[in-house]
């Protein structure tokens, strides 16, 4: 396991060195290293507790393509996987500043997408008992 945290961090300060100044920009209370394992670990995202865990370790670094990954996999979540929405509720009760986090992920998709439809018709007729409020949320961030 020691080789393969080795290889890891080697690749962070290759990918760093090698970053264009531009892509560069920091995020305040994000160093450039943080970033990029922001971004490489939204590629394995597969549970709302996968995204809280990264809400905890990485929520400064909600910016740019860090942001953009955390977007994709919320509306993934919210269109391909409705029936794990009593995990995300779970979470949302035990953290109350996860809501507003995914939440935000949602406000910029595209009113006319039919992601957007789906999730709309997911939080008006699927609505989990005990999720009412998280839907009321998910509808709002929609419009």
């Amino acid at each position: 396991m020691k080789g393969v945290a080795g290889i890891a961090a080697g690749l962070l300060g290759l990918l760093a060195a090698t970053l264009p100044a531009a892509a560069a920009v920091q995020v305040p209370g994000c160093s450039l290293e943080q970033a990029i394992r922001a971004e490489i670990g939204s590629d394995d995202l597969k549970s709302w507790t996968d995204l809280y865990r990264a809400f905890q370790e990485f929520r400064a670094c909600d910016d740019g393509s860090v942001a953009e990954g955390w977007d994709d996999f919320t509306e993934r979540m919210l269109t391909e996987h409705w029936n794990e929405l009593p995990e995300l509720q779970r979470l949302v009760k035990r953290d109350p500043r996860f809501g507003p986090f995914v939440l935000r992920h949602l406000s910029e998709m595209i009113a006319g997408d039919d992601h957007v439809k789906a999730i709309r018709q997911n939080a008006k007729n699927r609505c989990p008992i005990g999720s009412r409020t998280l839907c009321q949320g998910i509808l709002k961030a929609l419009q």
